[in-house]
């Protein structure tokens, strides 16, 4: 048995789990949503207010807080939450917009993932995400130009100890064994300039001139936004969500967003070809009765999603923090779940070097001090 199991859920995920299944059920197959009775205690109420915090599904929720039977002073708080979270997504739509507006102005071909575009692509308005970085995605050769353009417009780097162009052999495994330079500002979101999508080889994610080639408008975000189509975001997605260990709620519910805007066909030739998708679907069955057309998953990719799933209810400690408080016994789980859930041995090996190997304190020293949430 995984050590994910010694960990007990969070005491508000199921109810939280089981309000998500039948709002996704009910978006999706038009069914009729069944209250989901609330705990008697306050004690347990908050918990569930908690754990809808925690999983980020204040918005997927918020709209149908009467037909879950929710109408006491908890469907305030989650109708407050959700007007945070909006307003918080608005601020990131701006940024989204205005940074893409830069890039477009300075030539540089550019996707915008995750944030305010994944929202569009789920044909929602891009602020329904609520709070987060801006994503970029940009060739290499234009990720120093990127840069210097953000920087021009007040953002700086948020590690400064990262290396330079000048700085040779430092810049150079930067480039080969990182993926992005996260870029702070005092007035704006984060952004981040991604120069590929995953760190690890053998994730099956394409290159940028192949995804650019497919990606589509971010529409209703300003024209010249262009983001991942779905196919390609749902591949995304799958692996982000995989590096993660499927942490919260909002993860599955992207997921199964995007999926339904693929088609089936599509659906099962990705689950079939890529061992992350099929990971990703199999968790979106066991969370919502998602399911694909003449597609089943095999028994390990069932194990491996029941775990996911079940370390996605325990957010009193989920992997990423775990991971983050640093102690051997929550590095060793992270790690060990790396590389069981890796789609290919090139995966596992590139993720088994790096553990044996590490490059990224060579590029990015320890002593800058700075912490960073994921």
């Amino acid at each position: 048995m995984s050590v994910m199991y010694r960990y007990r859920p969070h005491p508000g995920s199921p109810w939280v789990a089981e309000a998500v299944a039948r709002v996704i059920a009910h978006e999706r197959l038009g069914f009729r949503i069944d209250p989901v009775p609330l705990p008697e205690t306050t004690e347990d109420r908050m918990a569930v207010i908690d754990a809808i915090a925690e999983h980020r599904v204040a918005v997927v929720l918020a709209d149908h807080l009467d037909a879950l039977g929710v109408h006491d002073v908890t469907a305030e708080v989650v109708r407050r939450m959700r007007h945070q979270l909006v307003t918080a997504g608005l601020g990131l739509e701006l940024d989204t917009n205005m940074v893409s507006a830069l890039l477009t102005s300075a030539g540089i071909q550019h996707l915008v993932v995750k944030g305010a575009a994944l929202a569009a692509i789920q044909g929602l308005q891009p602020s329904q995400r609520g709070a987060g970085d801006v994503d970029l995605w940009v060739r290499p050769a234009d990720l120093v130009r990127t840069e210097a353009l953000l920087h021009q417009h007040g953002w700086s780097r948020y590690r400064a100890t990262l290396p330079n162009p000048t700085d040779g052999w430092r810049w150079r495994l930067l480039m080969s064994v990182g993926n992005e330079l996260p870029q702070r500002s005092d007035r704006a979101n984060a952004v981040d300039i991604h120069w590929r999508l995953t760190q690890n080889s053998g994730e099956h994610i394409p290159d940028f001139d192949e995804a650019y080639a497919r990606s589509v408008p971010a529409a209703p975000l300003v024209d010249g936004v262009r983001t991942l189509c779905p196919t390609d975001a749902l591949n995304h997605l799958a692996q982000h969500g995989r590096k993660d260990a499927w942490p919260t709620l909002r993860h599955v519910v992207d997921l199964v967003r995007v999926a339904d805007r693929c088609e089936p066909n599509d659906l099962r030739d990705m689950a079939e070809r890529l061992p992350n998708v099929a990971l990703a679907l199999a968790v979106a069955e066991l969370a919502t009765g998602m399911r694909v057309e003449h597609w089943h998953p095999a028994p390990r990719t069932r194990r491996l999603a029941d775990e996911a799933w079940h370390s996605c209810l325990s957010l009193r400690n989920p992997l990423a923090q775990r991971l983050q408080a640093g102690s051997p016994a929550a590095r060793w789980q992270f790690e060990w779940w790396q590389i069981r859930s890796a789609p290919t041995w090139t995966s596992r090996m590139s993720w088994g070097c790096r553990l044996a190997i590490p490059l990224q304190r060579l590029v990015r020293p320890t002593s800058d001090g700075v912490g960073r949430r994921r």
